[in-house]
C-alpha cells in the first residue's frame, strides 16, 4: 500500500504545483478532493494522501491570498508531503515494535529433537482415503485462524510496514496487532490433564469368549468415539504455524482434554497411547491421565500385550479399528494416521501409521 500511496502523492504534488505555476490555484482544491475520494470509489483509502491533500489546500489558502506570492508553494508543499507521511510512519513503526514483542513470545523452534526419524517397518498407509480427507477438513477448520496469524507474524513482518493501514487500506485483509493478540489468546485455551476414568482397574485381557463381531451401527459409533478422541488429542488449534520441521512457531503439544464418548451403551474405562514414532519398538505409555505428550515423555512404558500386538498388525494392514468384545466389556485399538497437516513435522506419506489408542471399553 505504501508504494501505491507514494505514486498518488507524487502525482498530486506534480499536478497541484503545475496548477499553481499556471496561475489557476482554484483548481487545486478540486484536484485534492479528487485524489481523496476517487480511490475510495474503488474501495481503497490512502490516509497519507488525504493528509497531504488537506495540507496542500491549507497552504494554498495561506500563500495565495492577495499580497502574498506563490514562490514558496513548491518547497512548502514538499514539506507538507513529508509531514503527511511522517504521521502514519510513526504509527506503523510503533506497531512493528508490538509485532516484534509478540514474535519473541512465539519464536521459531525446531522439532528435530522431539521427532527423530521413525522406523519404516511399523508404518502402513490407510486404504480409506475418505476418512483421511474428513480429518484433514476438521483440522483445517480448527487450525486456520491461529496458523494464519502466526504466519503473518513471522513471514509478513517485512511487508507489514509497507502494507500498514496508515498508508492505505482496501479489500485485502491485513491482521492488526490487536487481532493478532486476540487470536493467539483465544487459540491457546487451558488444557489441564484429565484423569483416566478407571485407571486402577486392570486391563481387560483378550479371552476366548471375546468376539470380533460388531454391528455396523455400533462400529460407526465406535469410529466416531475414536475420531473424537483423536481430534482432541491432536489439538489442531495448537498447531501454530509450521513452515518446516525446523521452523515451527506457537506449537502446543498433543494431549486429550476429555473422555471421548460414543453413546449410552459404551463408555471408555481406559485409554492409553501406543507410541510408534520415538522408540525403536512400539510401546504403551502408562499414565494416570488421558494421553498427553508432555506427561507421556517421562511416564513409564510397557511393551504391547497380546491383544495390542494383534491390533497393531491389523492397523498396519490398513484397518481403522481392531475390536474384540463380549456383552459387557471390550478392547479396541484405533489408528492415528498422518494427514496432510502432519507431514511437515512427522515426514513420511499421507496415511502413514503414527500411533494408536488402546481402549478398554465397558457397556453401561
Amino acid at each position: 500500500m505504501l508504494y501505491f500511496s507514494l505514486i498518488l502523492s507524487f502525482a498530486l504534488l506534480l499536478i497541484v504545483n503545475r496548477q499553481v505555476a499556471r496561475g489557476t490555484p482554484k483548481r487545486v482544491i478540486f484536484v485534492c478532493l479528487g485524489f481523496v475520494f476517487c480511490p475510495q470509489l474503488a474501495c481503497f483509502f490512502f490516509p497519507a494522501v488525504a493528509i497531504q491533500a488537506g495540507l496542500l489546500s491549507v497552504l494554498l489558502l495561506v500563500l495565495c491570498n492577495p499580497g502574498r506570492g506563490t514562490r514558496l508553494y513548491l518547497p512548502l508543499s514538499c514539506a507538507a508531503t513529508l509531514i503527511a507521511y511522517t504521521i502514519p510512519a510513526v504509527n506503523a513503526a510503533e506497531k512493528q515494535k508490538e509485532w516484534a514483542q509478540i514474535r519473541d513470545e512465539f519464536p521459531y523452534e525446531t522439532l528435530e529433537i522431539r521427532l527423530p526419524a521413525r522406523a519404516e517397518e511399523i508404518t502402513a498407509r490407510q486404504k480409506n482415503t475418505a476418512r483421511l480427507k474428513d480429518m484433514e477438513n476438521k483440522i483445517q477448520f480448527e487450525s486456520f485462524d491461529r496458523s494464519y496469524t502466526l504466519k503473518a507474524l513471522h513471514e509478513m513482518s517485512v511487508n507489514s510496514f509497507v502494507n500498514s493501514p496508515g498508508f492505505g487500506v482496501g479489500r485485502v485483509y491485513s491482521p492488526n496487532v490487536q487481532n493478532l493478540k486476540n487470536s493467539l489468546q483465544k487459540s491457546l485455551p487451558n488444557r489441564p490433564p484429565v484423569q483416566q476414568p478407571d485407571y486402577l482397574s486392570p486391563l481387560l485381557p483378550p479371552r476366548t469368549n471375546l468376539t470380533a463381531s460388531l454391528e455396523s451401527w455400533n462400529r460407526d459409533k465406535l469410529l466416531r468415539l475414536h475420531d473424537e478422541g483423536t481430534l482432541d488429542f491432536v489439538n489442531p488449534a495448537g498447531f501454530g504455524y509450521i513452515k518446516d520441521r525446523e521452523h515451527v512457531a506457537g506449537f502446543q503439544k498433543h494431549g486429550m482434554t476429555k473422555v471421548p464418548a460414543a453413546d449410552a451403551r459404551w463408555s471408555v474405562a481406559h485409554l492409553e497411547l501406543v507410541g510408534l514414532v520415538v522408540h525403536e519398538k512400539p510401546v504403551v505409555y502408562m499414565t494416570a491421565n488421558l494421553p498427553q505428550m508432555e506427561e507421556a515423555q517421562n511416564a513409564p512404558k510397557r511393551p504391547l500385550d497380546t491383544f495390542e500386538l494383534e491390533g497393531l498388525r491389523a492397523l498396519q494392514e490398513g484397518e481403522d479399528l481392531y475390536y474384540r468384545g463380549s456383552e459387557d466389556k471390550a478392547r479396541m485399538m484405533g489408528s492415528i494416521r498422518a494427514v496432510e497437516q502432519c507431514l511437515k513435522c512427522h515426514g513420511g506419506s499421507r496415511g502413514d501409521l503414527l500411533g494408536a489408542f488402546s481402549y478398554g471399553l465397558r457397556r453401561e
